[in-house]
Parts: structure tokens; C-alpha cells; sequence
């Protein structure tokens, strides 16, 4: 793996982890058929977000009593992908800078070499 490979999959993994952190929790409750009209319609329940769930136990207003649990089953899984992805991008990251190849150092014969001693007086007398 490159550094920039590593580095940019840690880019894109953050993001990706970062934009599930400010997401709402939701989960899929059924579908609304309407046999009439003829229509069917996903229903789902938007929970709030991640970390009130989680740690005080808030929900969002509209939320009845009994569908709580199934919330904080959602809170718990859409914590581990926020978890899941953090971990890859900084697993990426990290091999990337450890493992990958850097710039490529040149051979140190084509530099010039350093003056001598006595090569450096003759340039002050001078």
C-alpha cells in the first residue's frame, strides 16, 4: 500500500464514519399498503440520535414507549458501523504511513561532495 493510498482511504473511511455520526437512528417498522389507490409505502420510525440513546436513554418526541428496545438495538448497531469505520480508517492510516513506500530517496553518489578542510581555507583567504 502507498502513504497516499493510506491516507486516502482514511479520508474517505473518516468521512464516511463521520456523516453515519450525524445521521439519525432509524429503523424499518413495516409497509403502508393501500390496496385502493394501490400503493405501498416503507415505513419507518426515527429513533434521534446516536449518543442520547445510547448513554441517557432520550428519545425522540414522537417515539411510543414499546418501540424503546428496538431503538436502542438500532442506536447499538449504527454505533458499531460509526465504530466499524473509525477502525478502518485508522487501520488504513496507519499502515499506510508504516508500511507504505515514501518518496524515493535518491542515491547519496550524485550528491556533490563536501568540501575539505583545507578546501574551505582557501576559501576564507580568498
Amino acid at each position: 500500500m502507498n502513504r497516499r493510498i493510506g491516507i486516502a482511504l482514511f479520508v474517505i473511511f473518516g468521512l464516511l464514519a463521520a456523516w453515519m455520526f450525524s445521521k439519525d437512528v432509524t429503523f424499518f417498522r413495516g409497509m403502508d399498503i393501500d390496496y385502493r389507490l394501490g400503493t405501498a409505502e416503507k415505513v419507518y420510525v426515527h429513533c434521534g440520535d446516536v449518543i442520547p440513546i445510547l448513554r441517557d436513554g432520550e428519545f425522540a418526541a414522537d417515539v411510543s414507549q414499546y418501540l424503546h428496545d428496538q431503538c436502542r438495538k438500532s442506536a447499538r448497531s449504527h454505533a458499531a458501523w460509526i465504530v466499524l469505520l473509525g477502525g478502518i480508517a485508522t487501520t488504513s492510516l496507519v499502515v499506510g504511513l508504516v508500511y507504505g513506500r515514501g518518496a524515493r530517496l535518491r542515491d547519496i553518489s550524485v550528491l556533490r561532495p563536501l568540501p575539505t578542510s583545507a578546501e574551505m581555507e582557501e576559501e576564507v583567504d580568498a
